[in-house]
């Protein structure tokens, strides 16, 4: 959750870890193996909502250290225009269909 809260909410995992807005999340999703994972979070502070729902697809580099995989840009390109890709923001599964080709090393088990 660490890697999560670096990636959208603080510039640093040394920061993440101190966590000092006290950010934590409400799990929806979160499936790992092979060095991925997948999950799909609401940030909160406190009881209340913080910030929107989001997938993150994350991989394991050297070392067992999470970094997030920007997965939606790497789809983008499949998409004629904005309206068309929303959907993508909830890994609906034409764009789990697209991860998984631009992500090929990504198991099949990990996704929803």
């Amino acid at each position: 959750m660490d890697s999560i809260r670096a990636d959208d909410f603080y510039p640093t995992i040394e920061a993440a870890r101190r966590n000092s807005e006290g950010i934590v999340f409400k799990v929806y999703f979160l499936k790992v193996q092979g060095g991925w994972a997948l999950a799909h979070v609401l940030p909160m502070k406190g009881e209340r909502d913080f910030a929107e729902p989001r997938w993150i697809l994350l991989r394991e580099s050297n070392g067992g250290v999470w970094k997030s995989v920007d997965y939606l840009s790497a789809i983008r390109k499949y998409y004629r225009d904005d309206a068309e890709f929303f959907g993508a923001l909830d890994m609906d599964p034409k764009a789990v269909a697209r991860v998984k080709k631009e992500f090929p090393g990504a198991p099949e088990e990990i996704f929803p």
